[in-house]
């Protein structure tokens, strides 16, 4: 699930889960030579872009996010599982975060030759950006800012 807001003045983005909220991703190669599998699951992807921008992601549910990738081949058999449940992104982030149900993120891969998981259960992300008016050059952003709270159950 992707959200993206922006503006001069003030950005939010804002996600929230009740109930169940379940992304699986699966890729699977065999081949006789060569094989190559790639599963992504991306659950919640929030960007906002502004000189106050918000992000809020409540769970009180089920949240899970699964990628698996399964890849065999006699010469090769690579496969890449990459999952992810929470990413905030912006120049300024100011989240909130809240788990008081359960967030369980996995990433599983199997290959011949080359095998590579990835699981990232929540990621902030406050970068910058230059700009450029009449010769004056000004950098802004980079802060991060909010709570990440847990009550419930992180997997």
């Amino acid at each position: 699930m992707y959200q993206y807001a922006s503006g001069e003045d003030s950005a939010s983005v804002s996600f929230t889960n009740a109930g169940t909220f379940n992304l699986d991703a699966n890729a699977v190669a065999n081949a006789v030579v060569d094989g190559s599998a790639d599963a992504n699951a991306m659950g919640v992807s929030q960007e906002a872009y502004a000189s106050a921008a918000s992000f809020s992601f409540a769970n009180s549910g089920t949240f899970t996010v699964d990628a698996v990738a399964n890849a065999a081949g006699s010469s090769t058999g690579d496969a890449g599982a990459r999952a992810a449940g929470y990413l905030a992104d912006g120049y300024s982030v100011d989240a909130t975060v809240a788990n008081s149900g359960t967030l369980a993120v996995k990433a599983n891969a199997t290959g011949t030759t080359v095998a590579v998981a990835e699981a990232v259960g929540i990621n902030l992300d406050a970068g910058t950006y230059t700009t450029s008016i009449s010769s004056v050059v000004s950098t802004f952003g980079g802060d991060l800012t909010g709570t990440i709270t847990n009550s419930g159950t992180l997997n």
